[in-house]
C-alpha cells in the first residue's frame, strides 16, 4: 500500500473516531498519521493536512492557542492552491472566532470563499459559509445574515449530498430559529435534524440541547431537562465545548421555569466556569444573563445587576448586539423594579438596541416584561426617552399576536402562541366564557347585550353592565399578560357597547377544524378531534347546549359513517369498536347496536352480539320505554335459533 494512501486512512479513520465521539481514538489515529508523513522529509504538503487535522482536534477540546499553532505550521508548509492550506485558513477563523476576534475570523473565512471558488474546493466552501452564519454573524447579532448564510450552506451540502456534514446546518439553523422565535420553521429543521446525526456523537448531543430548547418555550418541562441532562453527558464524553456550555445554560433555563432559582443558579455558574477555562466570551456573557436571572428570581438583586452590567460589558467588547440587546433590557427591567435612578437611561439603551438591531422579535417575547416599562415611559417628561418608546410600541404592534391555539371538545384548553393559558386566568370574571362565546360567534363579534343574555340570562342587564367591562378587562389581561389598560389590545376591540375577537393568521379551533373535516367527510379526521362533549367546564351554562348538541350529532353522523366504510372493507373489529363508541355516546342508538351485532356474527362472536342486544333491550326499556325496532329483534332471533 502506498504510504500516501495509508496516511489518508488514518485521517479518515480519526474523523470516523471524533464523529462518534471517540476523541482519544481520533488522536491517536492522526498522531499515527504524523508519524508516517514525518519519516518522508520530501511530504511538506501532506504534513501540512495532518497538522490541520490534529489541530481540529486540539480545537474541539477548547486548545485554541493550541490549534492556532499547529494552523500557522500548516500554513508555512502547504502551497497556497493547495486545500490544506485553505484548511489551515479555515481552522485560523474558527479559532478567532472562538477566541473573540470576529473581525479576524470573517477575513479568514471569505479567504477561504475565494479559494474554494477558485480551486473548486466545494467542502470547504460549505464550512466556510456555516462558519460564517454560525461563527461571525450570529454572536455579532446579525441573525438574518445568519440564518441566510446557515440556508445557503443547507442548500449547497444538499447538493453535494456530503452526508456526513448533513447535521452541522441543520444543527445551526435549528438554533438560530429557536432563537428568533421561528418556532415551526425550528421544529420542521429538527425533524431533518434528526434524521443526520450519528448516534452517541456530538451531533446528537446537539440535536438533544436544541429539542429541549423548543421543549422548554413550549412547557414540556420534564422533557426538556431529561434532554439537556442526555445532551450534558455525550458533551463531557466527548470534551466538545460548545455542547457542554449550551446543555447547562439549558438546565438553567429549565430549571429557572420549575421555580428552581439555586438549581438554576448552580447550573449557570457551571456554564460560566467552563466559558471562562476556555476563554469563550460570548458564551460567558450568555452565561451570566441566566446566572443573573436565576439571582434575581431567588430575591438576589444585587448580583443580578451585577452579573448583568458584566455580561453588558462583555458582550460590548464583543460587539454582540443581540446579547447585548437582552442584557440591556433585563437590567433595565430590574433596575425599574427597583425604582433605582438610572433605570429611565438603562430603558433608552435597551430600546435603542432592539430597535436599532432589529431585535422587535426579542420584545414581543419578553411584552409582560415589557409593557409596564412602556407605560411608564410613554409618559416620561424627557422627550427622547418617551419618543423611543412610542417608536418601540409602534414597532411592536406592527407584530400580529401570537396565534391561538384553542380545544374545546372534551377540555378547554387555549395556547397564544406557545404557552398554555393558566386555566385560573381562564376562570377569573368569565374571561374564558366569554373567550369561547366569542370564538363560536358570527364574525367573532357581540353586543353587550347578547354577551349579558348568555353569561348572566338572569340578571338585570344595568347590574351586568358592570360584569360585561369586569369580563371584557379580564380576558384582555388572560391573552395579553402585562397590557397597560391605556394601550391598544392587538386581540379585542372593545367599542360602542360591541366586543369583537380579532383571530390571528395560523390560529386554530378544533370545533371550526372539526366541522371542516366533517363537510368533507374526513371521518377518521373528525374522530380523531372529537374528544368528549363540547366545553365541559360550562355544561350549565345554558348557551353552550344547541352547540354542545351539534356536535354530538355531528359525531354520531361521524361514526355511522365510518361504520359503514369499514364495513365495505370487511374490517369488522374496527366496525365492532366504533359501534362500541357510538353505543358509550348514546346507550339506545339501534344503527350502531345493529351494525355491532353484525360484526360480532361476521366474527363469529355469537355471545357478543347477544350481549349488544339484551344492554339495547334494557336501556331502551329502561330510559325511553319502548322495544328495539323490528330489524334489530329479527336478527337477534336468528342468533338465537342458530345457537339452538
Amino acid at each position: 500500500m502506498d504510504l500516501s494512501t495509508e496516511i489518508q486512512n488514518c485521517l479518515l479513520e480519526s474523523e470516523v473516531s471524533e464523529q462518534a465521539g471517540d476523541i482519544a481514538g481520533a488522536f491517536s489515529r492522526t498522531r499515527q498519521a504524523l508519524q508516517m508523513v514525518r519519516a518522508r522529509p520530501d511530504t511538506a504538503a501532506a504534513e501540512a493536512s495532518v497538522l490541520v487535522r490534529l489541530g481540529k482536534l486540539k480545537f474541539r477540546l477548547g486548545d485554541y492557542a493550541q490549534a492556532r499553532k499547529l494552523a500557522r505550521s500548516a500554513l508555512n508548509l502547504a502551497s497556497k492552491d493547495s486545500l490544506a492550506y485553505a484548511n489551515a485558513l479555515q481552522l485560523m477563523g474558527n479559532c478567532a472566532a472562538e477566541t473573540n476576534s470576529l473581525g479576524k475570523a470573517e477575513v479568514f473565512f471569505q479567504q477561504v470563499l475565494k479559494l474554494s471558488c477558485e480551486y473548486g474546493f466545494e467542502e470547504l466552501r460549505f464550512r466556510a459559509l456555516n462558519s460564517l452564519g454560525i461563527a461571525v454573524y450570529y454572536p455579532r447579532g446579525q441573525l438574518q445574515l445568519a440564518i441566510a448564510a446557515g440556508e445557503e450552506a443547507l442548500t449547497f451540502v444538499n447538493q453535494l449530498k456530503m452526508q456526513d456534514l448533513y447535521w452541522y446546518p441543520r444543527a445551526n439553523l435549528v438554533f438560530l430559529y429557536w432563537l428568533t422565535g421561528k418556532y415551526r420553521q425550528g421544529r420542521a429543521m429538527l425533524q431533518e435534524f434528526r434524521k443526520a446525526f450519528l448516534p452517541g456523537g456530538t451531533s446528537e448531543g446537539y440535536y438533544l440541547c436544541e429539542k429541549a430548547l423548543l421543549d422548554l418555550d413550549e412547557g414540556m418541562l420534564g422533557e426538556a431537562i431529561e434532554q439537556f441532562k442526555r445532551g450534558l453527558r455525550i458533551g463531557d464524553a466527548v470534551g466538545e465545548p460548545g455542547l457542554k456550555i449550551l446543555s447547562r445554560i439549558g438546565l438553567s433555563r429549565a430549571y429557572r421555569s420549575a421555580g428552581d432559582g439555586p438549581g438554576a443558579l448552580e447550573w449557570a455558574d457551571d456554564a460560566l466556569v467552563i466559558s471562562d477555562r476556555i476563554h469563550y466570551a460570548h458564551f460567558g456573557g450568555w452565561a451570566l444573563i441566566e446566572r443573573a436571572r436565576a439571582a434575581w428570581d431567588i430575591g438576589r438583586l444585587g448580583d443580578a445587576e451585577a452579573d448583568f452590567r458584566k455580561a453588558s460589558s462583555i458582550l460590548s467588547g464583543l460587539h454582540a448586539r443581540f446579547d447585548l440587546a437582552r442584557s440591556s433590557l433585563f437590567l433595565a427591567v430590574l433596575l425599574h423594579q427597583v425604582n433605582h435612578a438610572s433605570g429611565p437611561s438603562a430603558w433608552l439603551e435597551a430600546v435603542r438596541l432592539m430597535i436599532s438591531g432589529n431585535y422587535i422579535f426579542f420584545a414581543i417575547q419578553e411584552l409582560d416584561l415589557i409593557y409596564p416599562l412602556i407605560d411608564t415611559y410613554l409618559r416620561y417628561p424627557v422627550s427622547e426617552i418617551a419618543q423611543w418608546t412610542q417608536h418601540l410600541l409602534d414597532q411592536i404592534q406592527k407584530y400580529p399576536p401570537p396565534a391561538l391555539r384553542v380545544i374545546t371538545l372534551g377540555k378547554f384548553h387555549v395556547c397564544s402562541g406557545l404557552h398554555l393559558i393558566a386555566p385560573r386566568a381562564l376562570r377569573q370574571r368569565r374571561a374564558g366564557e366569554l373567550l369561547a362565546l366569542l370564538l363560536y360567534s358570527p364574525n367573532r363579534s357581540l353586543l353587550f347585550d347578547q354577551v349579558s343574555e348568555c353569561l348572566w340570562p338572569d340578571r338585570d342587564p344595568t347590574f351586568t353592565k358592570t360584569l360585561f367591562h369586569h369580563a371584557c378587562a379580564s380576558l384582555r389581561q388572560t391573552l395579553e399578560p402585562g397590557l397597560p389598560s391605556r394601550l391598544v389590545s392587538r386581540y379585542l376591540v372593545i367599542k360602542d357597547d360591541r366586543i369583537t375577537l380579532t383571530i390571528p393568521e395560523g390560529s386554530w379551533i378544533d370545533g371550526e377544524a372539526f366541522e371542516e373535516h366533517y363537510r368533507k367527510g374526513e371521518w377518521q379526521a373528525c374522530i380523531d378531534l372529537y374528544q368528549g362533549d363540547f366545553l365541559p367546564d360550562y355544561l350549565f351554562a345554558d348557551w353552550t347546549l344547541s352547540y354542545r348538541q351539534r356536535f354530538i350529532q355531528l359525531m354520531q353522523n361521524t361514526l355511522l359513517a365510518q361504520i359503514q366504510h369499514c364495513e365495505s372493507q370487511g374490517r369488522h373489529r374496527d366496525v365492532l369498536e366504533i359501534c362500541q363508541r357510538l353505543l358509550t355516546m348514546e346507550p339506545w342508538h339501534e344503527p350502531a347496536a345493529l351494525a355491532g351485532m353484525r360484526a360480532c356474527q361476521r366474527l363469529n362472536d355469537r355471545t357478543g352480539a347477544l350481549r349488544l342486544y339484551r344492554n339495547l333491550e334494557k336501556t331502551m326499556q329502561k330510559e325511553l320505554g319502548i322495544a328495539p325496532s323490528t330489524d334489530i329483534q329479527t336478527l337477534y332471533r336468528e342468533l338465537i335459533r342458530s345457537s339452538r
